[in-house]
């Protein structure tokens, strides 16, 4: 699964910060020595400046803001110390109810490693001086109001591992100069209104592991980006790649195969056209969601499934898929979700023989609604005690409702098999399901009542 956010950002004090540890002087590069009152004094300034202009007065939690206790003990504040008198490592206020913009004064807390400021009020636009912020390590700016263009002077944080701006208002293109963030491991743009195209450049990045753009209006073709995900030479280290939810055409991409520690792939709801990958993805991967592409057409490739796979979560759900189904997508032992549903898949499920539906012995929703679907409900099937979504509704099943499997579903909540031309009487054994709490039945040839 996706890796815990302490690989991405800051994880506190290190040997770098022990070794410009507040003494006499700071030094700061090329910009010489400053004397520790110046540095005081100025990070004093810009904290109250973020106080002022962000409507400190409101803030949830303010304690010590503004007092004259040391501000290295303010709330949020953390130095190496809270006794030091100067030497900002970290500004932490998250959900702070922090209103109007962030001052560019910010960037004069040239120690700075960390800065959390989500899910407040800001408005305004990224800074571009953040750019000049060679220490920082992360920047998370997420659920907020920020709008304008992600400046590309921000490719000049060379130190940067974690960019959160998602969520915000966002517009203009991902400029191609955050790909000099050598040092990125996760960047979150999601939930913007972004245009143009995902960079090459950025998905390269050497050491990324988390790249999320979905909910934006991107466009242009993802093949190159699943590409430049591919580390030429080596392992990839991606572990999540999200690009649902925009405006991506060409053709559905190939998961990279030598992304070993990938965990999830979503290139849901875009327009992308043409047919599914041949290969199957790397074994690490446990969601594959390609779904809501209607350009999306051909069969299900039966060699997108492994026979190790640890896939659990499948979904091809309203794309314009045909053929039958892989007898490999009905044999994964892992999966907890799979969904072909608005499709025009057409035959018989796979259920036994060459594959038995019973190793499916995780699996908690099935839905291959609104297709084309021949044949019985196989029991193997609908015997997975593990069940809690079953739809087969709207296809061309026939024959009966395999009563003894259904009735042991004790987790089952949900039974849509209506629209088929299925026959028989109805079990009684329904109504013993305790925790069903959707049933639809109709537009069949179903006779007797369901007993409860």
């Amino acid at each position: 699964m996706t890796p815990s956010p302490t690989r991405w950002g800051w994880d506190g004090p290190d040997d770098d910060d022990l070794i410009t540890r507040p003494t006499a002087s700071f030094s700061f590069g090329g910009g010489g020595e400053l004397e520790l009152e110046e540095v005081q004094r100025v990070e004093r300034m810009v904290l109250a400046d973020l106080y002022r202009v962000t409507e400190g007065s409101r803030w949830r939690r303010q304690g010590g803001w503004l007092s004259r206790q040391p501000h290295c003990s303010w709330e949020g504040v953390t130095c190496l110390a809270p006794h030091h008198s100067a030497g900002v490592l970290s500004l932490a206020l998250p959900a702070n109810r922090l209103a109007g913009t962030l001052p560019q004064t910010l960037a004069r807390l040239h120690h700075l490693r960390h800065l959390d400021l989500s899910q407040n009020a800001l408005r305004g636009t990224v800074s571009s001086a953040i750019g000049s912020m060679l220490r920082l390590q992360v920047l998370s700016l997420r659920s907020n109001a920020i709008s304008g263009k992600i400046p590309g002077d921000l490719g000049a944080a060379s130190s940067l591992r974690q960019l959160d701006l998602s969520d915000n208002h966002l517009t203009g293109s991902i400029p191609h100069e955050l790909g000099r963030c050598l040092a990125l491991r996760m960047l979150n743009l999601s939930s913007n209104g972004l245009r143009g195209e995902l960079p090459a450049a950025v998905c390269g990045l050497p050491v990324l592991e988390v790249l999320s753009a979905a909910r934006n209006r991107l466009s242009g073709e993802l093949v190159g980006a699943a590409a430049a995900l591919a580390a030429a030479g080596g392992a990839s280290t991606i572990r999540l790649f999200d690009a649902s939810d925009n405006a991506f055409t060409g053709p559905p991409p190939p998961v990279p195969s030598n992304a070993s520690v990938l965990a999830i792939w979503d290139v849901s709801r875009n327009a992308l056209r043409g047919t599914l990958p041949q290969s199957p993805p790397p074994s690490s991967l446990r969601i594959l969601a390609m779904s809501g592409n209607s350009g999306v057409s051909g069969t299900i490739p039966p060699g997108m499934f492994a026979a190790n796979s640890k896939l659990r979560i499948v979904d091809l759900s309203g794309n314009d898929l045909r053929g039958t189904i892989p007898a490999s997508l009905m044999g994964l032992a892992h999966a907890r979700l799979v969904n072909f549903s608005n499709n025009g898949v057409e035959g018989t499920i796979p259920a036994e023989g060459h594959v038995d539906a019973r190793q499916m012995a995780a699996l908690q929703e099935f839905d291959a609604s609104n297709n084309r679907l021949t044949g019985t409900i196989p029991p193997a099937l609908a015997g997975l005690t593990t069940l809690r979504v079953f739809d087969m509704s709207h296809n061309n099943l026939e024959g009966t409702l395999p009563a003894q499997q259904l009735a042991g579903l004790a987790h089952l909540q949900r039974l849509d098999l209506r629209g088929n031309a299925l026959s028989g009487t109805l079990p009684p054994e329904l109504g013993d399901l305790r925790r069903l709490t959707h049933l639809d039945l109709s537009d069949n040839a179903l006779l007797g009542p369901v007993l409860s």
